[in-house]
């Protein structure tokens, strides 16, 4: 399914795994560790009248990043994604559980030491056109970056910088004098990247960052990203609803489901032998452009439940076809079903049952 999105959309073949991905991580080479993070939202009733209830956006999310991986955050909206990435770089705090960096709590970090911190940690957004201030110049929009950091020695050092940058994503010199609104979307988003690249960071968190783009800038924007990360070691977040998108780009995936983690594992096993039934169907969703390839589609019925009053036991198990009145009764704890796998199901013949 990668080699046939990857052909029809321009993205080119995976490069060469950069991890051994049989390998357990040793403690200096983990970068990013998410311990039982839980983020909870007060939310009050229409016209402020009546109890409060607390939206559970994420809970008990664990999972760890090594140096220079690429992690593949994936569920449907409503998932907790995008949350876990501002958890992740402190732009929101948890409610419970640990963010680990390199080493260091961020929970313990004053105002001041997060800031130096994020030099490390950067951000590209869902949209390139709104997460650029349309007042400045591309060249003033990248050294902003540089001046809050103290990067440079000046603004003609900084200005030099900046150019190096645009020629990095692959944008013409000349763009540095140009404003938001000149550029296309596929070039506002390589801003974006080029934005969060300034720094040097050592972690970026990609939020959906082509899901705003057609697919021809989609497939453009992933090559680079590709580029980047081959080039410079970079460790990615990378957030997505497009399991074809994550497939291309990812190491391993980790799926979400009500801000659960239905299942973690190395993306080519993943993507051969899914274990999670929430797994399997968003597998089966994945569009295949050859006509003669065929395969059963696992539709899911219902709506994703409020996250204010989630079912009890699995969240999944109203939706799943294969939930049985266990499901109801505790909730399933992430354990290992093969080396660098891990499933949030308590049956073993899940996959099995429903590909049958």
């Amino acid at each position: 399914m990668a080699a046939a999105y990857a052909a029809s959309n321009g993205v080119r073949s995976k490069r060469p795994r950069m991890l051994d991905q049989a390998t357990a991580p040793a403690a200096q080479d983990v970068i990013l560790a998410i311990e039982n993070l839980r983020k909870s939202f007060p939310v009050t009733a229409a016209g402020g009248v009546g109890k409060a209830a607390l939206l559970k956006a994420v809970e008990d999310v664990s999972f760890t990043m090594r140096r220079g991986e690429v992690v593949g955050l994936v569920g449907e909206s409503g998932s907790g994604k995008s949350t876990i990435g501002k958890l992740v770089l402190r732009l929101l705090d948890a409610s419970g559980g640990r963010v680990v960096f390199d080493g260091v709590d961020l929970n313990t970090l004053s105002r001041g030491e997060l800031r130096r911190m994020r030099r490390r940690m950067q951000m590209i957004f869902q949209d390139p056109f709104s997460s650029l201030n349309p007042y400045f110049r591309i060249r003033d929009i990248l050294a902003e970056a540089l001046v809050v950091h103290d990067i440079g020695s000046g603004r003609e050092d900084r200005y030099a910088r900046v150019e190096r940058l645009l020629e990095l994503v692959g944008l013409p010199v000349s763009f540095a004098t140009r404003y938001p609104h000149e550029l296309s979307g596929g070039q506002r988003q390589r801003v974006g990247i080029a934005r969060a690249l300034a720094v040097e960071p050592a972690l970026v968190v990609a939020d959906e960052a082509v899901s705003a783009l057609d697919v021809s800038n989609q497939a453009q924007i992933l090559n680079v990203l590709m580029d980047l990360r081959a080039a410079f070691g970079l460790s990615m977040l990378f957030i997505s609803h497009n399991m074809a998108v994550v497939q291309n780009i990812a190491d391993s995936v980790v799926v979400l489901y009500l801000g659960r983690v239905m299942e973690i594992a190395p993306t080519e096993a993943l993507f051969a032998a899914p274990h999670h039934p929430y797994t399997i169907a968003l597998l089966s969703s994945i569009p295949i452009p050859d006509p003669e390839l065929k395969r059963r589609r696992i539709a899911l019925t219902g709506e994703i439940p409020s996250p204010i009053d989630p079912p009890s036991g699995c969240v999944f198990r109203t939706r799943c076809p294969v939930a049985l009145p266990a499901c109801a009764e505790q909730v399933p704890a992430l354990r290992a079903v093969g080396e660098g796998r891990f499933s949030a199901c308590i049956r073993d013949e899940a996959a099995a049952s429903i590909l049958a």
